[in-house]
């Protein structure tokens, strides 16, 4: 499964996030959190806000968006609140990635910013530019193929519908950068939008009380769907659980690939 590009996985997962049984929805009952109007219009495109981003991301962002290519559009976590104060931040640019390699090497942006790594024959070409303050800019080209938006948009409606699971999400890919070094992306194991994806599926499929309804009963994506009632449990609680959840998904398939 997890040999499916990340623009596969992300339509396989859309598709089981859509498909989960409402019979398994028995959330205990709490004031209605339906999305005020103003949070699902902010939530189709939204600049990145100040509690989701340090003053050194901020910088960087500023600076590549004044220097270098201010039709730049910023996506992934600096948009969705999930990054670290040294996450680096993702950006989608209008021009050739070597272009602006070049450029960094040969003009005065030298000052600014610093070429780390070209990648130009993966999937997804890329250019890694770090900023003086140390914060890395990653950069590919603008393709509506990649969907940036898109997966941005169904994260930020995630909170719109439920906004107690951002610290949950958080405290999931806090533990991920801490195993990074153990399970790095380059040998095969997952990213963090594929586990930011496994934890809000977890929120719709919990045992003991789902958190997210299916896709198709988002207010944002069915305007006539019933209100969601958003329940609140304790980021540590869930993040146990969603650890016993990883655990005994991979006891299983370990299981079934010897059996």
């Amino acid at each position: 499964f997890f040999r499916l590009s990340h623009e596969e996985f992300f339509s396989v997962a859309v598709l089981l996030m859509a498909a989960v049984p409402g019979a398994l929805f028995s959330s205990p009952k709490a004031p209605a959190m339906s999305p005020s109007a103003n949070s699902t219009a902010s939530a189709t495109r939204r600049a990145p806000e100040s509690d989701s981003i340090s003053a050194r991301q901020k910088q960087a962002l500023q600076e590549f968006s004044k220097l270098v290519d201010p039709g730049s559009r910023v996506h992934g976590s600096v948009v969705t609140g999930l990054s670290s104060e040294s996450s680096d931040v993702d950006i989608a640019t209008r021009f050739e990635l070597p272009a602006i390699a070049n450029a960094v090497r040969t003009s005065n942006l030298s000052s600014v910013f610093s070429v780390k790594e070209e990648i130009y024959h993966a999937r997804v070409p890329r250019l890694i530019l770090t900023h003086h303050s140390g914060i890395d800019v990653d950069l590919v080209r603008i393709n509506p193929a990649l969907r940036h938006q898109e997966k941005d948009d169904l994260i930020l409606f995630a909170w719109a519908t439920n906004p107690h699971l951002r610290p949950f999400v958080q405290r999931v890919l806090n533990w991920l950068r801490a195993l990074r070094p153990e399970i790095p992306v380059v040998q095969g194991f997952p990213n963090s939008w594929t586990v930011t994806l496994l934890a809000l599926f977890y929120a719709q499929t919990r045992p003991s009380g789902a958190l997210l309804p299916p896709l198709p009963q988002w207010k944002q994506y069915s305007p006539t769907a019933p209100a969601w009632e958003a329940v609140r449990v304790d980021p540590e609680v869930l993040f146990r659980e969603f650890l016993r959840y990883v655990r005994d998904y991979a006891t299983c398939v370990v299981a079934d690939l010897v059996s």
